[in-house]
C-alpha cells in the first residue's frame, strides 16, 4: 500500500490531503491564529501538523509527500517578499521535516495551469463523487496537488 500525503501550505491555513494506493481517504486544514505572524505563525504551523500526525495518523509511514511552493512575482501585489520568505519557511518545514521515502514539489501552474480556481475545484469534485466530507479551499487544492502527483509518480 502506497501513501502520498499533499500539502497546500499557507502562513495560516494549510490544507492537507492523505491518498492510499492513489484514492483519497482524508484531508484535513491546520489553522494558525492571525493574531501570529512571521516566524512565529511558522512555527506554530508546525505545531499543528505535529499534533494532527500524532493524533490521526501516529506511526505511519508516507511513500510521498508533496508541497506546493510559489514563485515571485514583480507584479503580484498579493504577495510581499517577507510573506513569501515566510510561505517559503513552512513550504521548507514541510518538506524537510516531514519523513518520507519520495518528495516533490509544485508550483500551481504545474498542477493547475492557468485555470481559474473556481473551476480546478469543480474539477477536482468530479473526480472525487464518493467523497462526501465538505471540502474548503485549502483542501481542495492539496486534493488536486495529490492528483498531479500521483499521475507524475504513475503509481
Amino acid at each position: 500500500m502506497k501513501t502520498l500525503v499533499a500539502f497546500d501550505p499557507s502562513l495560516h491555513s494549510t490544507g492537507i490531503a492523505k491518498f492510499h494506493d492513489n484514492e483519497l481517504i482524508d484531508t484535513f486544514t491546520l489553522e494558525v491564529s492571525n493574531k501570529y505572524i512571521g516566524l512565529d505563525a511558522v512555527y506554530r504551523m508546525w505545531e499543528e501538523w505535529q499534533k494532527l500526525h500524532e493524533e490521526h495518523w501516529y506511526g505511519c509511514t508516507y511513500d510521498c509527500i508533496v508541497v506546493e511552493v510559489q514563485k515571485y512575482r514583480t507584479h503580484n501585489e498579493r504577495s510581499s517578499v517577507p510573506n513569501l520568505l515566510n510561505l517559503a519557511s513552512i513550504c521548507t518545514m514541510f518538506y524537510c521535516g516531514v519523513s518520507a521515502k519520495e518528495r516533490i514539489c509544485a508550483y500551481p501552474d504545474q498542477w493547475k495551469s492557468t485555470t481559474p480556481k473556481h473551476i480546478s475545484h469543480e474539477r477536482i469534485k468530479k473526480k472525487i463523487p464518493e467523497y462526501t466530507k465538505p471540502l474548503n479551499s485549502d483542501e481542495l487544492d492539496a486534493v488536486g496537488l495529490g492528483f498531479y502527483a500521483l499521475r507524475k509518480l504513475k503509481w
